[in-house]
């Protein structure tokens, strides 16, 4: 090729490029035709409760209690009264040998509660007093590394009492519950002693009630903006709307 044939095609070829990027620099740009992606985390979200096809744990649960759901001196609660953190079913399992339980308590005078945890046949008995905070909100109940691991496949029955004076009535306003330890499943055994979102919906997509609900509780406390939406969408899911706002609060 002559030298005034090879500059004669660079000229073309300058030109075509030249007209190739006005016509790409008149385009908008990708981020302006396209919606932005979700992040990872907000795809992963989502916590809900998928309730054991097991049988009931106790033919009883879930009965209402008979037991006043404030103390006299507080006058009738307005909004919620005393309630168990539970499916409406209140029984639910758990992978822990020693699992954290939540009440929600009104705002009272009264200081002190007891928690109370026995088997069927009451070979098993634990019980410990409570400070209870006077503001109200849902109060975390842990079982102590002191008391005796609870036994897989053992159906337990818990209660809450507020000691409206002292020492306790009969009639002490009262919540039960139900729980059974249960083997983690293969899955579960990556989550244990790991507070991830990742966590929680496992629990709770295996049915494990009491696991899900403490990791969700303990990332909303860790990081309120980023997970209280997902402890209230879990709570609101099983009927516990109305006081899936209140304050979790350490007795």
């Amino acid at each position: 090729m002559t030298r005034q044939n090879y500059q004669g095609s660079w000229a073309l070829c300058s030109i075509a490029l030249s007209l190739n990027l006005a016509v790409l620099a008149a385009l908008p740009s990708r981020a302006q035709v396209s919606s932005p992606l979700p992040s990872p985390q907000i795809l992963a979200r989502r916590v809900t409760f998928e309730p054991p096809t097991n049988e009931r744990l106790n033919d009883s649960a879930g009965g209402a209690s008979r037991q006043a759901a404030f103390c006299p001196q507080d006058g009738m609660a307005e909004g919620a009264s005393l309630m168990p953190i539970l499916p409406e079913t209140k029984e639910g399992l758990t992978v822990s040998e020693r699992p954290t339980l939540f009440v929600y308590v009104p705002e009272t005078k009264s200081e002190q509660g007891y928690f109370i945890l026995k088997d069927e046949t009451e070979d098993y008995y634990y019980q410990t007093q409570v400070s209870i905070p006077q503001e109200g909100g849902i109060v975390r109940l842990t079982l102590a590394e002191s008391a005796p691991a609870l036994e897989i496949g053992t159906t337990y029955q818990w209660s809450f009492v507020v000691a409206c004076e002292l020492p306790a009535r009969a009639d002490s306003p009262r919540v039960e519950g139900w729980l059974q330890r249960v083997e983690p499943s293969a899955n579960l055994n990556n989550y244990q002693g790991v507070d991830s979102i990742e966590a929680a919906t496992s629990y709770g997509a295996e049915g494990i009630w009491y696991d899900a609900v403490t990791t969700l509780a303990d990332l909303r406390q860790s990081q309120p903006q980023t997970y209280n939406q997902d402890w209230v969408d879990f709570l609101s899911s099983v009927g516990l709307e109305n006081v899936a706002n209140e304050p979790i609060l350490e007795p």
